[in-house]
C-alpha cells in the first residue's frame, strides 16, 4: 500500500491510500482509501469572522499602520479567532462519527 496526494481542479489537495500496483490516477477516481479531512464548510465561519473582528478591535489593529506595529500579534489573532469554532466543529464530528 502507498499514499497518493494530488490537487484537484479547484486547488484542493486530497490524499488516498492505494495498492502498490494501482496508478496514481486510480486514487483520483475514488479507487483508494481516502484520508481527506472532513468538509470544512461545517466550521462556523460567521463565528470566525465575528471573533476576528472583535479581536482586531480589542488589539487596536484597525489600520495598516497599527497592524504593522503589531506584526508579531497578527498570526495569533487569526489563530485565536479560528480556534473556538474549529474545536467545536471537531467535537461535533466526533459525536457523529
Amino acid at each position: 500500500m502507498r499514499t497518493v496526494i494530488w490537487t484537484d481542479s479547484n486547488g484542493y489537495k486530497h490524499k488516498a491510500t492505494v495498492r502498490d500496483r494501482d496508478t496514481d490516477e486510480m486514487a483520483q477516481h475514488g479507487m483508494g482509501l481516502s484520508s481527506d479531512p472532513p468538509d470544512v464548510n461545517g466550521i462556523d465561519w460567521e463565528a470566525v469572522k465575528r471573533n476576528l473582528h472583535n479581536l482586531l478591535i480589542d488589539r487596536n489593529m484597525t489600520t495598516w499602520a497599527r497592524v504593522k506595529r503589531s506584526d508579531s500579534q497578527v498570526g495569533g489573532v487569526f489563530i485565536q479567532a479560528l480556534k473556538g469554532p474549529f474545536m467545536a466543529w471537531l467535537c461535533e464530528i466526533d459525536k457523529v462519527g
